[in-house]
């Protein structure tokens, strides 16, 4: 997720690459999942700590953190939801 700065610069919040696989060739020849790779990062605007204690304070991330945490949650039940027909019988 990118967003325009107003001065000609863009500001990188948030990325997401491709899921990877990791496959095993068994003895058999089977294949055997051994790892699924989800990476991403997200930026979160945490609160400065001023040395003017008139200062009005930062919004805390509290709303932040539990809507990324929310959306790991739900991907991850999705994933176990998809991958539920590979385990074995």
């Amino acid at each position: 997720m990118a967003v325009d700065e107003g001065d000609g610069s863009v500001a990188i919040l948030a990325w997401q690459d491709d899921p990877s696989v990791r496959l095993v060739c068994g003895p058999a020849g089977e294949l055997r999942l051994h790892a699924i790779e989800l990476s991403a990062w997200q930026a979160i605007d945490l609160p400065r700590r001023w040395d003017d204690p008139d200062r009005e304070r930062d919004e805390p991330p509290y709303a932040q953190l539990a809507a990324l945490l929310a959306r790991v949650r739900s991907s991850l039940f999705a994933w176990m939801e998809v991958l539920d027909h590979l385990r074995a019988t």
